[in-house]
């Protein structure tokens, strides 16, 4: 993986957070874990925001209650197959 240098400003109090906690070699890449996590989670939102309103009740009569929904989850995650390992 490549990288690039960029400079930030951050708040002292954080900057002390982050140098109590994680050593001084490793600061970069948890720096990079949490802003990778945090903007997956942005992309996500962006998503979910972009795609509300597409699913209605009426197209999908089959999940109309909570147990509607959990009886067709059962009935899906059934048909996956599981490798029997126990053979090899």
């Amino acid at each position: 993986m490549t990288t690039t240098k960029i400079t930030l400003s951050l708040p002292t109090t954080l900057v002390e957070r982050l140098k109590t906690l994680v050593p001084p070699r490793q600061r970069s890449a948890f720096v990079a874990e949490v802003l990778r996590e945090r903007l997956e989670e942005e992309e996500t939102l962006a998503v979910l925001e972009e795609t509300a309103g597409i699913w209605s009740d009426e197209d999908y009569p089959e999940f109309a209650t909570d147990k509607d929904i959990d009886r067709w989850l059962r009935e899906f995650r059934a048909s996956w197959t599981v490798p029997d390992f126990s053979r090899v």
